[in-house]
């Protein structure tokens, strides 16, 4: 049987211009990584939080 690595992470990329962020998720399988916006803002009032 073959063993198949899965790694999920949740992370937050900082826009300073709107500021606001967005929340991203990276799926990797077997060391093929893949990204996604996850469609949803944090915005400064929770950034200020964040720092």
């Amino acid at each position: 049987m073959e063993r198949t690595n899965l790694n999920i992470l949740f992370f937050i990329r900082k826009n300073k211009e709107k500021q606001e962020a967005t929340i991203f998720l990276r799926l990797t399988v077997n060391g093929e990584r893949a990204e996604f916006g996850c469609r949803h803002c944090l915005y400064k009032a929770i950034l200020v939080l964040l720092n």
